[in-house]
């Protein structure tokens, strides 16, 4: 069985080839999206995840360096990723590393009063 499935695009006559490698499941968890330098970027929704990547939906159009962080409010998580795709206020991204237990403290404490602004939706 091929690991590709075909699928349509919307308004599209050709099908389109989905080329994931994993299955993803809808999380629709509230994230907070910072620099590998630590600076804030925006608020988020993870909109589905898998092991290695995730969809992200953007608030408002922020630059986006290839490199970002990504905090999982929902999840306590943070994941050091990759930007593989943008369309409009959505991103995909592949996930480079996870956050040990003390590095993921050390993070909350030094960036705790911007992870605050940013979860106030």
């Amino acid at each position: 069985m091929s690991q590709f499935r075909v699928v349509y695009q919307p308004g599209s006559q050709s099908p389109a080839i989905n080329q994931r490698r994993e299955e993803r499941r809808t999380v629709n968890n509230s994230a907070a999206v910072f620099t590998t330098r630590g600076q804030t970027v925006g608020a988020a929704t993870i909109v589905d995840r898998s092991e290695h990547g995730a969809k992200l939906q953007l608030t408002g159009d922020p630059y986006l360096p290839k490199e970002i962080i990504v905090v999982d409010i929902s999840a306590s998580a943070i994941f050091e990723c990759e930007v593989r795709w943008r369309q409009n206020c959505y991103v995909g991204v592949q996930i480079i590393d996870a956050y040990g237990p003390s590095r993921r403290r050390q993070f909350f404490e030094t960036h705790a009063s911007a992870l605050a602004l940013l979860t106030r939706r």
